[in-house]
């Protein structure tokens, strides 16, 4: 018998609510955003939180409309810490379930439980689910002391044949304990309207089984076309905008040389910035005298990059996915680390952007990351 639960998502919930004797997993968006027809959205992420035993063998189907599905994700690029799916299958089969899986959660402070996934067809994509004992489920366990769950990301691209459409994935439980609904996670803009009023819009009228989250997502599969103008209205801002493969930051328009480009980080497929340039330019210092900035200080013995400013020290050390704020630490999603390129220091872009206090967007289409600052 299928089994069904309350649903949670973060923003919206498109569909009405089914109640059983126990919830057989919370399942949640990490964001709902505005997007543009034809625009690459692959940061949002589908979290399933089990509430009941995920047996071995168990998939879902989730099933996109008005989206088309992209390549699928790498599981190694994702999760797993470098362990593909099928040297945990080997694992699993050889030290059993739990030892897998503790196994995997001795590498990491995320209590992420391996998906492999495969498509179906332009809008659907099946997602093997590995197996974890009810045991496991609904428990703090692990570094951080979080819940296993499930999280996948909806790897998609906007298609619509009017321009003005909802996007949807409909989660397919296929017999498993998941709770199967359907999810609205993106929306198109209205002609003659900003994103951000048609933002505003999308997450509203929720019902009150309805949660929000202000999860945010690390990995560059990143994919909303947030602009620099839509930024750049919601006040008077400092924008700063980089991108893949470019040597030029743009300031509010005023376009500056630096010596070293963004890239994608092959091994977590994350955004990865210079971080002396951009944060002296988020900070409104003088970027074409960057290396004489003293904002930020490098201890060579360590290979940390500390960043002084409004009483705050944050503190990134290469070969690390941790930053330390204050002497207090927090790891980047997916443990994006830290790492040195031709001589410079890169971060993860959303990482840096948020530990300074910045809004962060990413355009898919054009490969650019933009900070808005007050």
């Amino acid at each position: 018998m299928k089994k069904s639960a309350v649903l949670i998502a973060a923003f919206v919930m498109a569909s009405a609510c089914v109640f059983s004797v126990y919830a057989s997993s919370e399942n949640s968006l990490n964001k709902a955003r505005v997007v543009r027809d034809g625009a690459e959205i692959s940061d949002v992420f589908l979290k399933i939180m089990p509430r009941d035993e995920v047996a071995t063998g168990d998939t879902i189907i989730l099933e996109y409309e008005n989206a088309e599905v992209l390549s699928i994700p790498s599981f190694g690029s994702l999760q797993g810490k470098g362990s593909s799916w099928s040297s945990l299958v080997s694992q699993l089969n050889s030290d059993g379930t739990k030892t897998t899986l503790l196994s995997l959660w001795s590498k990491t402070s995320d209590n992420y439980i391996p998906w492999n996934m495969k498509k179906i067809t332009s809008s659907e994509v099946e997602v093997e689910l590995f197996p974890i004992p009810s045991e496991y489920c609904d428990v703090s366990i692990g570094k951080n002391g979080t819940e296993p769950y499930y999280y996948i990301p909806l790897s998609v691209k906007a298609d619509s044949k009017t321009g003005t459409c909802d996007i949807t994935v409909t989660i397919d439980s296929n017999e498993t304990s998941v709770s199967s609904g359907t999810y609205l996670f993106a929306t198109m803009p209205l002609e003659g309207t900003s994103s951000s009023d048609t933002a505003s819009s999308s997450s509203s009228g929720t019902s009150s089984e309805t949660e929000t989250s202000d999860e945010e997502t690390e990995t560059t599969t990143e994919g909303f076309s947030d602009s620099e103008a839509s930024l750049q209205a919601a006040g008077e801002k400092r924008i700063i905008s980089v991108q893949i493969g470019s040597s030029t930051v743009t300031i509010n328009g005023e376009e500056y040389t630096m010596d070293a480009a963004p890239y994608i980080q092959t091994e977590t497929n994350s955004t990865l910035v210079p971080l002396r340039f951009v944060a002296i330019a988020l900070f409104g210092e003088n970027v074409e005298n960057a290396d004489e900035s003293s904002i930020i200080s490098w201890d060579a013995e360590t290979k940390t990059a500390s960043i002084t400013a409004d009483g705050d020290i944050i503190e990134f050390t290469a070969g690390s996915s941790e930053i330390r704020t204050n002497g207090e630490a927090s790891e980047t999603e997916y443990s994006a680390a830290a790492e040195i390129t031709d001589g410079r220091m890169y971060i993860p872009f959303r990482a840096l952007g948020e530990a300074l206090g910045a809004e962060v967007s990413w355009d898919g289409e054009t490969k650019t990351a933009s900070y808005s600052i007050d």
